[in-house]
């Protein structure tokens, strides 16, 4: 039974890209108890510490483990509920969707209703269409039809738990790449990046040089997350830096086995989604300010690194 132990922070999705950065800001600021569907509880211990990069032997400082689904486990009361779980795209079946998304979603806004606990919400930028205004922290999510399964699935979720507790603080979050020290462990090849550095120099040719992009190590932008927890705003654009994509370009390796085809699709898609001009988070830039936050840049040094790994990964 969790009903008598009340936690800092309660977290779904602790195994997820963002999650598992996310889960060492938290442990360093209280308890937390991290919800998991796995078969055994050591099994998800050891996943957790893989996944935060800890060595064999190390205990994970004041976080349990909760085995289970959040659709029907008993949930433990926490000051912070933090929602970073839910498949990212609007496909498969319908019912599918709705079990892994929004039912566990729902659930935790009425728990938190109910404990008085404040529930932080996960979305994306990509929830919304720009044109012909700029999406401000204030503005509602719509669909974008041109990244209809990605977008509407992050829109449902922001208006399933906002209609149950309006009160939820929704943190759109920009793209991440993972820090250097943990470039071979959290390195993803589906990424559209890793897809365009992968087709070297000539992937990056299809789409204007002065095109920008938000990205953040991922590290960075949990630490980020953390910090806004706190905060009383009901929204907050959390996305990085802006990069160009001549910055990409001119930092690729050169390619064998260039995937130009996948790369123009690729960067017909990402074009698709929020242009970094067409997104106003002042409000989230000065409240950073105001906690001694700020972004880091990613060298050079970072994007060859990561340029040699697309190409090395793809290759194998």
């Amino acid at each position: 039974m969790h009903s008598a132990t009340v936690y800092d922070f309660l977290l779904t999705g602790a195994s997820g890209q963002v999650g598992r950065y996310l889960l060492r800001e938290l442990q360093e600021r209280g308890s937390v108890a991290v919800v998991m569907r796995r078969p055994s509880l050591y099994e998800a211990v050891d996943e957790l510490r893989r996944l935060v990069g800890c060595p064999m032997g190390y205990e994970l400082k004041d976080v349990h483990v909760i085995l289970g689904d959040v659709n029907t486990c008993e949930l433990p009361r926490a000051k912070h509920i933090v929602n970073a779980s839910g498949f990212t795209s609007l496909s498969g079946p319908p019912e599918a969707y709705w079990r892994a998304n929004i039912m566990p979603a729902v659930r935790l806004a009425h728990h938190a209703n109910n404990t008085g606990a404040r529930l932080h919400q996960l979305s994306s930028v990509a929830v919304a269409e720009f044109l012909p205004r700029i999406l401000m922290e204030t503005s509602r999510a719509v669909p974008d039809p041109r990244q209809l399964t990605y977008s509407t699935s992050k829109v449902l979720m922001e208006l399933a738990v906002s209609s149950v507790k309006p009160d939820t603080q929704i943190l759109r979050l920009g793209d991440v790449v993972p820090p250097l020290h943990r470039l071979t462990d959290d390195f993803r090849r589906t990424h559209w990046l890793s897809i365009l550095f992968a087709s070297g120099a000539k992937g990056f040719d299809f789409a204007p040089e002065d095109y920008s992009v938000w990205l953040s190590d991922a590290a960075q932008l949990a630490e980020a997350v953390a910090l806004l927890m706190d905060k009383p705003a009901h929204c907050y654009h959390v996305l990085g830096r802006r990069y160009t994509w001549n910055l990409f370009q001119t930092n690729t390796t050169q390619s064998s086995k260039p995937r130009l085809k996948l790369a123009r699709w690729m960067t017909e898609l990402v074009m698709h989604g929020p242009e970094a001009r067409r997104v106003n988070d002042d409000f989230t830039v000065r409240t950073l300010e105001e906690a001694d936050f700020e972004w880091k840049p990613l060298s050079p040094e970072y994007w060859r690194a990561f340029g040699m790994r697309s190409v090395e990964h793809d290759v194998a």
